[in-house]
């Protein structure tokens, strides 16, 4: 009997505990390391496997590409789910010294027309790991009156630095 009420009460202890833990609902977070290209602009066909942070490949910018793979998302659709700010954070490793490499966030028209453009410098970066690579990140707050706003992600590096990006994270507010 006693066996019993303690695997009860165990089982119910941890049914509470996984309950509690996904009651935070993590649909508001997009990783990516790109072995797996959901929502990417894979057009220009982007990837390596020369050098990657996590994984088996990375988005890369150079001297024939100065985009990276591009993230899209449709404004109204984030808009629907509530969100009206996001965070883009990605590692990023330069062969040199980077001089214009950015991170950039935008949200266009449907013809391209940028609303709203920001980008962070790799000079910025906060963090850096045991490797050489360092994390940055962008922020923008959601147009609300964009409803046929594009938003875009992307690695840029307009004096034509190689530079790889991995380890994407979008989170939404």
């Amino acid at each position: 009997m006693k066996k019993t009420l303690l695997f009860l009460i165990m089982f119910c202890g941890v049914q509470l505990f996984n309950s509690c833990s996904n009651s935070k609902n993590r649909s508001n977070i997009i990783t990516c390391d790109f072995d797996e290209l959901k929502n990417w602009n894979i057009s220009n066909e982007a990837i390596s496997n020369k050098l990657s942070r996590s994984g088996k490949y990375s988005i890369f910018t150079g001297p024939e590409r100065v985009y990276s793979l591009t993230y899209e998302a449709e404004v109204k659709d984030l808009l629907a789910k509530g969100y009206t700010k996001m965070t883009a954070s990605i590692w990023i490793r330069c062969i040199g010294d980077p001089k214009e490499a950015q991170w950039v966030a935008t949200v266009n028209s449907p013809t391209g027309a940028n609303y709203i453009w920001k980008s962070t410098f790799l000079s910025s970066a906060q963090e850096t790991d045991d490797k050489g690579w360092k994390r940055i990140e962008v922020k923008l707050d959601l147009p609300m009156e964009v409803n046929d706003g594009i938003l875009k992600i992307y690695g840029w590096a307009p004096k034509q630095e190689e530079a790889s990006f991995d380890d994407f994270e979008l989170t939404f507010e």
